[in-house]
């Protein structure tokens, strides 16, 4: 595993956890996720938007894409506004009012057009349980990804691969979580 799929194990295990039928979001495709929720979505019969405003992440996250997992193009005002009025009526934002799970990966195109930080604040209140990937501290990640996790009731941090993941929720005590054990790593 390279550093850039150090959260395979963390998000593997999140995955596993979503109760069938959950909604669940990626903001940001990647190599490594994007294939991950598609796997669980059939595995699991859970709903997937992954969110992208990156024409070329687009393109490869629609290789993926199903019944049960789809790809949306969104902009930083069209995001905006769905994470700040979560009565919209676009179904594909369903997830931000009754989502189990919101994964957001720092160095994903969607985090570009909107701060992580405001990405955060608008899922911590509403998904179970968020995954923040390239979390770990130190003057480029605090000036890039400016992570700001005050919002959020638990935390606990994971760095057995070398950059660090976050998992966090106001709902779970995510604290006593140990991933690595739990999936038989």
């Amino acid at each position: 595993m390279t550093k850039y799929g150090s959260h395979a194990p963390a998000l593997a295990y999140c995955l596993s956890e979503c109760p069938a039928g959950s909604n669940v979001a990626e903001f940001g495709a990647g190599q490594n996720s994007t294939p991950m929720f598609n796997l669980f979505a059939h595995a699991r019969e859970l709903h997937v938007t992954t969110f992208e405003s990156d024409a070329g992440y687009l393109a490869y996250a629609r290789q993926f894409t199903s019944a049960l997992h789809c790809a949306a193009l969104v902009t930083r005002e069209t995001l905006q506004r769905q994470i700040r009025d979560v009565a919209a009526s676009d179904p594909a934002f369903v997830f931000i009012d009754s989502g189990w799970l919101s994964f957001i990966d720092a160095n994903g195109a969607t985090c570009r057009v909107v701060p992580r930080s405001e990405i955060l604040r608008g899922v911590i209140d509403s998904a179970r349980i968020v995954l923040c990937h390239d979390t770990e501290p130190g003057k480029y990640f605090e000036r890039v990804y400016a992570w700001d996790f005050s919002g959020a009731r638990y935390v606990k941090h994971f760095e057995d691969f070398g950059v660090r993941t976050t998992l966090l929720s106001n709902f779970v005590d995510v604290s006593k979580i140990h991933y690595v054990s739990a999936i038989g790593l």
